[in-house]
């Protein structure tokens, strides 16, 4: 259960602004759908259980609501501000490019939470410019 505690706290954090609604909207590389779907309802079931007043609506980007590729899709609702979703789930390879769009958790996270984390891997996944841009919550195992 601290897993979901941490990730409430990230959730709200995620952005470079601060969400005001209950219900935060997140959008996921289609090639993390089944995981993030199972993390968002079992946070989901989690919130509601412990009264915790925020509920996750996640939407896939696909080729039916997109022209582009993921990446690509991701990159110009970041790089224009957009304000449509709170949480990014996307794959590690592609800190670098998104980094600089990311809130550093480390000002919001205390230590002993991110001490949790494998330390290679927070500094090889989710590291830009010395921010701690996000955290692992799907691990491939064949990479690592």
């Amino acid at each position: 259960m601290l897993v979901f505690k941490i990730l409430t706290f990230i959730f709200i954090y995620f952005s470079k602004e601060l969400i005001n609604a209950l219900t935060l909207n997140a959008i996921v590389d289609p090639n993390l759908t089944d995981q993030c779907n199972f993390l968002i309802n079992m946070f989901n079931i989690y919130a509601t259980e412990n009264n915790i007043d925020i509920t996750i609506r996640l939407t896939v980007m696909s080729p039916e609501n997109t022209a582009n590729d993921y990446a690509t899709a991701m990159e110009l609702l970041l790089n224009k501000k957009s304000l449509k979703y709170d949480l990014y789930f996307y794959d590690s390879v592609y800190s670098a490019k998104f980094g600089k769009h990311f809130t550093n958790l480390y000002e919001y996270l205390p230590r002993e939470h991110i001490n949790m984390y494998n330390s290679n891997i927070i500094s090889n996944s989710c590291i830009y410019n010395s921010h701690l841009i996000g955290l692992i919550i799907i691990m491939n195992s064949q990479f690592f």
